[in-house]
């Protein structure tokens, strides 16, 4: 489960993308930045007006 890389890399084998065409939005940072190793677009939600000026 997250933050491990493993349930990331799984996931974009079940869809069959690429990590740099994917997007991950998650609340806890340490979920985020694994998913950043991975070179997926990730960002950190902190409240909708923020999350839409990112």
């Amino acid at each position: 489960l997250k933050p491990d890389p493993a349930f990331f890399q799984r996931i974009l084998g079940g869809l069959g993308a690429p990590p740099e065409e994917c997007v991950f939005i998650d609340d806890r940072p340490e979920n985020v930045e694994s998913a950043r190793t991975l070179g997926i677009d990730a960002l950190h939600f902190q409240s909708l007006e923020k999350l839409e000026t990112d």
